[in-house]
């Protein structure tokens, strides 16, 4: 597996101005922390110096940011727009998402921040909406500020264009780029910013031979502009990773933002288990939870996860004033019905606590209960925190939080919500956030990728992987984000799957990141990354109608072996001396198994090598055609073992002590005899006089990986004598083990 080393990337220095100076001054979050300032600047200046160089007049660059889901990717881009105004860059289009709310959540958002220092000042920023030809003569004229020595370098206009991401913005953006340039007589340097740049922009139509139309308005919009840059901004790549490296939209370079210490990823809550964040569902629970009827009546787990939604709510009102207002996630499947339905569950579980409270009013009667709901929500709450920790005084810490929490159902102070796309009105406002102290929102698509529910705290959510999409799953963790302060009252309940998946896709995340960041800190060009990734059974980068490159997919479990077979290609038999040596040293500390059966001379023989030791024997194994092909998947699996588990052992097997044995031709084989291949690597299970054998498959380590040395003279049945002997390995992974590894061609 020879390594090409990657080439460097052509860059070009920024500098730091008043533009992206005065925009991080404004962030009130940042105001006393003058280390994280810095970072985000340095950040800036990173993307900014991989872009276009605005004093060319041709140049073109794509580029692919990488944030954490929720992790702030908003102010990254807003802080690259920023200093590409120090930088003669004065336009910027936003591609703002699919949707209308979305899309106007970031408008507000750059508006407000960009422009604060212009208060009852010169305006620095013209920032439109839904921009269309109509408005050029606007934006003419702020352009034309650049170019008038009477206008004071602070206050020439930079211009942002916030639009939607879809064919019809894009072609009245273009329409109006051109019809500018064509005005002002000069070529333009422009910024691009796609948010959540793995959705909708690639071309969904690519095996058609065909564009989508959101990915030919983007083809044309970048045709328009000879001097431009195009930032994928996302925090699920994949999509973006694998696509044909001639696409218009791969990536040139990578930035791998770092979030700050306040964030809570997939880590934190489904392998750090200290967190207590993750309930599964019970499997008898799913059936209704996932598609309920009329008839059904609400899951237990529903109700579990109310109560402790009330506590954890009135808890923050209480001792987390940051916290305010809380939220909660019902997140059950994609059908409207079922939100509806949910709807109706929540309100009658609260209204029957209203009248449990009504009824008993009374809670220092000597005969007063505490709910067994409640009961059962604040065990779980302690598991993190005290209930000592939040209430004082003489009076039982139960007690007072029942208090609250009886006062809070009658407060009409808990908005409980549908959102989802059949009534876009009820949407959550910015605005109508603060309206209420507790919000329960119930959804599917539209509470995904890019919403941003406040606060959320507590987050039921029923369905499964899906499809399986390693993206589609990561973005609906609306419970990741900069929640470190309150990480103790976070609570998931989930099916055990989803579990299972974002358990999984925190280990597939963590390696594509670490080699992204490789190539980032290095300023390697990302086209010479090699595609290689590892994900668990049962799980895919994307979906499959965006991933124009060509990739295999190769499921490895511990169930199967794989076997060298192909061992009629000459080649091989002069590689032979660049291995024999390697597996004589090994075989001298060997001793017999006993796991083979045998009583004979030739007993096979075992020692143990560490991964990396392993890693360093099978990497230049001399190997052909399909076998190179298909092994090539399990060296990209042991290298990366061999990172994270050096110490870790593997069982080398001498088959037979290395006598040779004969292996026959596959029966039928035609062609070219180097693509040959032979029957069966493995001796099966035979009973002979001599004794019965388990056979080769049985030979093998249940606990490490495996690998069994076989030497063998492959022979063509027809011919009269084998051909020269050759060594052969089968391999195999230990119980327990089940990956999926996606490799480029």
């Amino acid at each position: 597996m020879e390594k090409k080393h990657p080439r460097q990337l052509v860059t070009w220095q920024p500098k730091t101005g008043s533009g992206i100076l005065s925009f991080i001054s404004g962030i009130d979050f940042l105001k006393n922390d003058s280390e994280r300032q810095e970072s985000i600047i340095q950040q800036a200046e990173r993307i900014l110096s991989r872009c276009a160089n605005p004093l060319n007049s041709v140049d073109r660059k794509c580029s692919l940011v990488l944030g954490q889901v929720q992790s702030g990717k908003t102010l990254s881009f807003t802080s690259v727009i920023a200093l590409a105004r120090d930088n003669g860059i004065s336009l910027t289009v936003l591609l703002g998402g699919t949707k209308r709310t979305l899309m106007q959540q970031t408008f507000e958002r750059l508006e407000k921040d960009l422009t604060l220092d212009s208060q009852g000042s010169s305006s620095k920023w013209l920032i439109k909406k839904d921009a269309k030809v109509a408005d050029k003569n606007e934006i003419f004229s702020a352009l034309e500020t650049r170019f008038d020595s009477y206008v004071p370098d602070e206050y020439k206009k930079s211009v942002v264009l916030v639009i939607m991401k879809n064919r019809a913005g894009i072609k009245k953006v273009e329409s109006l780029l051109r019809g500018l340039q064509k005005d002002l007589a000069v070529t333009l340097p422009v910024l691009i910013v796609d948010d959540e740049g793995d959705q909708a922009s690639p071309n969904t139509k690519h095996e058609k031979d065909e564009y989508s139309a959101t990915y030919a308005a983007i083809r044309d919009l970048r045709d328009s502009l000879p001097n431009h840059s195009f930032l994928s901004y996302t925090a699920t790549p994949e999509a973006n990773l694998l696509l044909e490296l001639d696409d218009i939209l791969s990536p040139d370079s990578v930035v791998v933002l770092t979030a700050g210490e306040e964030y809570v990823g997939g880590y934190d809550l489904f392998v750090d288990r200290s967190s207590k964040f993750v309930n599964v569902i019970p499997e008898d629970e799913l059936e209704i939870a996932t598609a309920p009827s009329d008839k059904d009546l609400p899951p237990k787990s529903l109700i579990d996860s109310l109560a402790y939604f009330l506590v954890s709510m009135s808890i923050a009102q209480k001792a987390f004033p940051s916290v305010r207002p809380v939220s909660m996630l019902i997140h059950p499947d994609s059908k409207i019905d079922s939100h509806t339905k949910y709807r109706k569950w929540v309100k009658s579980i609260l209204d029957r606590w209203v009248l449990h409270f009504e009824e008993n009013d009374d809670l220092d009667a000597k005969d007063f209960k505490v709910p067994a709901d409640f009961s059962k929500a604040i065990q779980e709450m302690e598991k993190t925190l005290s209930l000592a920790e939040v209430f004082d005084g003489p009076e039982d810490k139960t007690k007072q939080l029942l208090r609250l929490i009886r006062y809070w159902l009658n407060s009409e102070a808990i908005e409980v919500r549908v959102v989802n796309s059949e009534k876009p009105h009820h949407n959550v406002s910015p605005t109508e956030w603060p309206t209420k102290a507790g919000w329960i929102l119930i959804g599917a698509g539209k509470l995904d990728r890019g919403f941003v529910v406040e606060k959320l705290a507590v987050t039921y959510m029923p369905r499964g992987r899906g499809g399986g999409n390693v993206d589609t799953i990561q973005q609906r963790g609306r419970f990741f984000g900069y929640k470190k302060s309150y990480l103790q009252l976070l609570r998931g309940w989930v099916s055990e799957d989803l579990n299972s998946a974002y358990e999984n896709i925190v280990e597939t995340e963590s390696e594509m990141r670490k080699e992204l960041e490789s190539f980032d800190n290095n300023s390697f060009q990302l086209q010479d990354w090699v595609r290689n990734m590892i994900m668990a059974e049962g799980l895919s980068p994307a979906r499959k109608n965006v991933l124009s490159m060509r990739y295999s997919m190769l499921d490895l479990k511990d169930n199967s072996w794989f076997q060298q077979k192909r061992l009629f290609d000459p080649v091989l038999a002069s590689l032979q001396g660049d291995v024999k040596d390697q597996i004589v040293d090994l075989m001298k500390n060997s001793e017999i198994t006993n796991l083979d059966n045998r009583m004979n001379s030739t007993r096979h023989t075992k020692t143990l090598v560490t991964i990396p030791e392993l890693l360093e024997l099978l990497v230049d194994w001399p190997r052909s055609g399909e076998d190179r092909v298909t092994f090539n998947k399990h060296l990209v699996l042991l290298s990366k073992y061999a990172e994270s588990h050096k110490d870790t052992n593997a069982t080398i097997f001498f088959m037979n002590q290395l006598e040779v044995g004969n292996r026959s031709a596959l029966t039928g084989s035609i062609g070219e005899r180097k693509y040959w291949q032979i029957n069966n690597l493995h001796e099966g299970r035979n009973s002979t006089s001599k004794g019965a054998y388990v056979g080769d498959a049985a030979i093998r380590s249940t606990d490490s990986i495996t690998v069994q040395i076989h030497k063998i003279a492959p022979r063509d049945d027809r011919a009269a004598t084998p051909d020269s002997p050759l060594f052969a390995i089968a391999l195999a992974w230990p119980n327990g083990f089940k990956k999926r590894v996606l490799q480029q061609f």
